[in-house]
């Protein structure tokens, strides 16, 4: 900022002023000699003294020639000090004026200056938090990218967004069906707010927007979400599909200064809630898209049971080999004289058959059983803990549910189906999967060659053998 500069005086007894003294005192001396000479040459003093006896009364006759005219050349010598000062006098006002004038600016400047420095500072803190905040967001990202499940995506969610939002609450909630039900959250209000939930929409649903709501004691409450005395954001969570559910936020309707300077208000929040939920809705239609594919690819598209590869994958997931605790039978069967029958009435029939086979043996499975079609007409059940007994027992009730079926034709016409099963159990029969689909299919071989529409287990065909 530029200096002041104060303005400089001259001294009263500067060189130019003591020109001017010495030229008034000469003028000043001059009269005076002047005077006298003209006196002693006229003689005035007579008339002088002729003169003041008619003012006696102003006591001039006392008051000598000389000193009367020295007297006056004095008083003018003082007038034009006097001129002197009051001009002084006034560049000294001036420039107190233009001092105080320029001091008042100076400090106008500095407090604009502070001022200007204080938001500078201001607007950088915001901006540095600002970015501190998208960085987390951006980071819970980059986790829901790689995220392999829905409970591994909302707890990234609920733990980023406690670091982004300075809320006291906060929970997730899910649709299903017409009611919303919580996934996660944390503070105090996500379990009392659940049950107002049940049989209400919340108005972040009705608008598709948030909603904010600040509930206060002397107000009546819009959405089921307000609390009393808090400040209420309630944030839809989208996807390509639909509304997924709601993201729930709650905090004291007082915001302390902090939070006001820092500009952590209303509009940031909801730009940073607007942020989280848009990326929790992305991942969540990206893992809904990559479990369809998984789903889809594991399943057989006719029948809707599992394939060999959704077999294999189930097998893993339960870890059925790697307990010798656990019992379970493999069971392997195929449709009897089923390419004779697709010849015959042709592929559109034999697919009513595989169908109708399917529905047979589903109406017989449990929830821990697992069924799969492994190729054209041949299908793999496993029992899940299960004794021997038990596996022929259900076996049979399969192969006679299937036989007991008829398959409408055409023409009035009907054909029954029989299917032959092949048993193989664990671990008695083997310990690797490889070793059991082979000996229920020995198994199923043998049935296959004495017979069919028959239960062999591969204990009977190592006696029949």
């Amino acid at each position: 900022m530029k200096k002041l500069k104060l303005l400089k005086i001259p001294p009263i007894l500067s060189s130019v002023y003591k020109k001017k003294l010495l030229f008034d005192g000469a003028i000043s001396a001059a009269i005076i000699i002047v005077v006298y000479s003209i006196a002693a040459t006229f003689d005035i003093n007579e008339k002088w003294i002729e003169w003041s006896e008619k003012y006696e009364q102003w006591e001039i006759d006392e008051l000598p020639f000389g000193l009367s005219v020295f007297a006056f050349a004095m008083v003018w010598f003082a007038w034009r000090r006097l001129q002197d000062l009051k001009k002084i006098n006034r560049a000294l006002s001036l420039a107190q004026q233009s001092l105080l004038s320029e001091i008042a600016q100076r400090k106008q400047a500095e407090k604009l200056e502070a001022e200007t420095r204080h938001k500078i500072e201001k607007n950088m803190r915001i901006q540095q938090l600002r970015n501190a905040r998208d960085s987390v967001i951006q980071e819970m990202g980059e986790f829901l990218m790689f995220a392999h499940s829905k409970t591994e995506i909302i707890n990234i969610a609920v733990q980023r967004t406690q670091e982004v939002l300075p809320f006291e609450s906060g929970a997730i909630y899910e649709y299903q069906g017409d009611t919303l039900k919580y996934l996660q959250g944390w503070g105090d209000f996500r379990q009392d707010i659940s049950s107002n939930l049940e049989d209400y929409t919340c108005w972040a649903s009705r608008r598709f927007q948030a909603h904010i709501e600040t509930f206060l004691e002397d107000t009546s409450p819009l959405c089921a979400h307000a609390m009393p005395g808090f400040q209420s954001i309630c944030v839809p969570i989208l996807t390509p599909k639909g509304m997924w559910g709601i993201f729930y936020f709650c905090r004291s309707a007082q915001t302390d200064e902090d939070q006001q300077e820092l500009d952590i208000g209303i509009q940031e929040i909801n730009r940073l809630a607007k942020s989280i939920t848009d990326a929790l809705g992305l991942h969540l239609h990206n893992l809904f898209l990559k479990e369809q594919l998984t789903l889809e690819s594991m399943k057989d598209p006719l029948t809707g049971i599992l394939n060999r590869r959704g077999l294999k994958q189930m097998v893993h997931e339960r870890n059925l080999l790697g307990n010798p605790e656990l019992n379970f039978a493999v069971l392997l069967f195929d449709i009897d004289h089923f390419k004779s029958f697709n010849d015959r009435y042709g592929h559109d029939m034999g697919d009513r058959a595989i169908i109708s086979v399917v529905e047979a043996v589903n109406n017989m499975m449990r929830s821990e059983d697992i069924f799969c079609r492994h190729g054209g007409e041949e299908f793999v059940l496993i029992f899940s803990d299960i004794c021997s007994e038990n596996v022929i027992r259900r076996a049979e009730g399969i192969r006679r549910l299937v036989e007991d079926k008829t398959i409408e034709i055409g023409q009035e016409k009907s054909k029954k189906l029989t299917i032959s099963i092949g048993i193989a159990i664990y671990p008695e029969h083997g310990n690797t999967y490889e070793q059991l689909f082979e000996h229920a299919d020995k198994a199923l071989y043998f049935a296959k060659q004495h017979g069919r529409n028959q239960v062999v287990d591969y204990e009977q065909f190592l006696q029949s053998s």
